[in-house]
């Protein structure tokens, strides 16, 4: 990194790329909100505050072409043992705590929908895609592996069949946006020591009431969306350089927006169930329409890449 995170200056590391032979020369660090009338700030920590989750625990995924999931960690930074990011997430004034989080990105989202409609001409915006999806309550065997930058293009698990329609295309493409995000969810509980208990998303494609429906019951944990799902826009967020100002902001921000909350629907018994269909090699729960279980999917979604490469 070429910022220190502790003291929040750029280190040595910097001034070796630029070939400076001091760090004395190199630019001042300002707080998110010091010098400007009102200061910039990233995009994800932009999100992040403009879904007023300050507090640690609290995450945020912004689904736009690819996905950016930020996880405040508090008054300290967690490095990460499985491969996420430790970052500042705000800092309101120079003299004030600086707080961390922990980013972890996937790079196909609105991308594979991108992909549908583009290359497959299966659909003709990103609307029609949960109109084709919502009817059908499985994806028909079918398994998305969006590899567009890998060695392999996405790869489908039992097949492309005969029975398989635009709509479980459009399902399973939804759900392979989804499946990733787990993964992000579950190495930060290993590396914060902590499972997430709720979620809240924005970003251009989480206007799909499909998606964040299938999102929560992937994850297990309530959704929630705000209405102006484009929270990660530096416009979106105003950080007053006084802590009176913010808070005044906080109460107005609050009492002006809002949401949605998304919780999970399948029951701890339906899961028990296909669990046990599927762990006697059992398909044709797949092609079920009480099919529900997502713990199941997501681990044969995992395999998938190991079992044809």
């Amino acid at each position: 990194m070429l910022m220190n995170l502790e003291t929040l200056k750029l280190g040595s590391l910097f001034a070796q790329i630029l070939r400076y032979t001091s760090t004395s020369i190199l630019p001042h660090i300002c707080s998110s909100s010091e010098i400007c009338d009102y200061s910039g700030l990233g995009h994800q920590q932009s999100a992040l505050i403009s879904q007023l989750y300050l507090e640690p625990g609290q995450a945020k995924m912004t689904y736009g072409t690819g996905g950016f999931m930020l996880y405040n960690t508090g008054i300290q930074p967690v490095q990460s043992e499985h491969g996420l990011i430790a970052t500042v997430a705000y800092q309101f004034g120079k003299n004030r705590q600086p707080h961390y989080a922990m980013e972890g990105s996937i790079s196909v989202a609105g991308l594979a929908l991108n992909w549908l409609k583009n290359n497959l001409n299966l659909i003709s915006d990103f609307q029609e895609c949960e109109k084709f999806a919502a009817p059908v309550t499985c994806t028909g065997g079918v398994y998305f592996v969006p590899a567009f930058s890998g060695l392999y293009a996405p790869l489908l698990e039992n097949g492309y069949q005969r029975f398989t329609t635009r709509a479980h295309l459009a399902r399973t493409t939804l759900e392979s946006a989804c499946y990733q995000t787990r993964d992000i969810v579950e190495v930060m509980a290993r590396d914060v020591g902590a499972h997430m208990t709720s979620l809240r998303f924005d970003g251009g494609i989480a206007q799909n009431n499909l998606l964040i429906h299938l999102q929560a019951d992937i994850l297990g944990i309530p959704i929630g969306t705000f209405h102006d799902v484009k929270l990660d826009q530096p416009h979106s967020v105003l950080v007053m350089p006084k802590a009176s100002m913010f808070g005044v902001w906080i109460r107005w921000i609050g009492n002006g927006i809002t949401s949605d909350t998304f919780t999970p629907a399948v029951s701890e018994s339906g899961t028990s169930k296909v669990v046990q269909l599927l762990t006697s090699g059992t398909d044709c729960v797949l092609f079920n329409d009480n099919y529900t279980d997502q713990d199941s999917r997501y681990t044969r979604w995992m395999s998938t890449p190991s079992s044809v490469l």
